[in-house]
């Protein structure tokens, strides 16, 4: 039997998780290194085709966390 707990606690892990994915995003964009920085860089230089597969990616990326934890949340339930 698993106690009851056992979900809300792997929530509350996730969520910073989670949010820290979309946190580096920003602060890649106002001058950190990384996803954030590219798609700047994009916006920038109007390279539309790889803004779009850098938002793409940033979009699969923020899906497949979500995904995942609702999964491992799902099968703690």
């Amino acid at each position: 039997m698993r106690p009851r707990v056992l979900p809300e606690y792997v929530a509350s892990i996730r969520y910073p998780w989670e949010v820290n994915i979309r946190e580096a995003v920003i602060l890649g964009y106002v001058g950190a290194d990384g996803l954030g920085q590219q798609i700047q860089i994009a916006i920038s230089l109007f390279l539309e085709h790889r803004l779009l597969t850098l938002l793409l990616a940033l979009y699969l990326i923020v899906t497949v966390v979500d995904y995942l934890s609702a999964y491992l949340r799902g099968r703690l339930i």
